[in-house]
């Protein structure tokens, strides 16, 4: 199992609509359905086709975040998500695979989440709670 810290929208503009629909979810939008992706080389000239602009190493960390939502991410682990609309964090547990609908206008990448608590900022550390990564992992034993 691992616990992984998503964000939802660089302002929490995806925040209320994963909440409401139990998902977690990621922000690049420009990128069709991702259900077919088998391996890293195939997201990664997808993604270069479609976010051509992008500079190698911001593409290269930004299509490792794509893969981790997409493949690493399991059914049972567990996703922290910080919550800018209140000072706290969301703790939910991953219920299954990647799929791709578009539940509000920016959001369309999607895994399903149960949302178990939600916890006061102030009961993590601050190297969690400033996290630069969108998908951090950390095992559980």
């Amino acid at each position: 199992m691992a616990f992984w810290l998503v964000k939802a929208g660089r302002h929490g503009d995806q925040e209320q609509a994963a909440l409401e629909h139990n998902v977690v979810t990621i922000a690049w939008n420009d990128l069709p359905d991702l259900s077919n992706i088998k391996d890293r080389e195939t997201l990664r000239e997808l993604y270069s086709k479609v976010l051509p602009q992008e500079k190698p190493a911001a593409a290269s960390s930004r299509i490792g975040q794509v893969w981790n939502f997409l493949k690493e991410i399991k059914k049972g682990d567990l996703v922290a998500l910080p919550l800018k609309s209140q000072s706290a964090i969301a703790l939910g547990r991953i219920g299954g695979e990647y799929n791709y609908k578009e539940l509000a206008p920016t959001i369309r990448h999607t895994r399903p989440v149960k949302w178990l608590k939600t916890i006061p900022r102030s009961q993590f550390d601050q190297d969690l709670l400033f996290s630069r990564s969108i998908y951090d992992s950390l095992s559980i034993k």
